[in-house]
């Protein structure tokens, strides 16, 4: 059975589109989520009637500007396992939701099926807002 996506409740005439971007392994160091999310936001930089937010665990509470798109950290712990240890995990959630839902994007992409995903599904849901997500693995392997 085919449920219907959530109500999307589009811009208003003038506002800007609120893109938000759910970035659990986005790093200074990382690969292919982090250079897929620099590129949307390099593209955003020409499309003036979008507003881009990456928000993303890190070290510790920040903000940054990647062009015209707003790049915020907030602090999590690093995940401990083996060969690991730079990807953060967040405990608060709620701070995550807190600074997302004060955003109000209307559409949220989540890049992994961990936090963001749980995170972006909560968030659609309340607001309303359309959720997207990217797969970046080969399901194959």
């Amino acid at each position: 059975m085919l449920i219907p996506p959530p109500i999307f409740c589009p811009p208003a005439p003038g506002e800007r589109l609120r893109v938000l971007d759910l970035a659990q392994f986005h790093l200074p160091v990382s690969g292919g989520t982090r250079r897929h999310v620099e590129d949307k936001a390099r593209y955003f930089e020409t499309v003036p009637d979008v507003e881009h937010r990456i928000l993303t665990p890190g070290e510790s509470h920040g903000e940054d500007r990647w062009g015209a798109s707003r790049v915020q950290t907030l602090a999590a712990p690093r995940l401990a396992w083996p060969g690991g240890g730079v990807w953060r995990v967040p405990r608060d959630m709620d701070a995550f939701r807190r600074v997302a839902a004060e955003f109000r994007p209307h559409v949220i992409e989540v890049g992994d099926p961990f936090f963001s995903a749980w995170l972006g599904r909560r968030l659609a849901d309340e607001l309303p807002a359309r959720l997207v997500g990217f797969c970046h693995a080969d399901p194959a392997d």
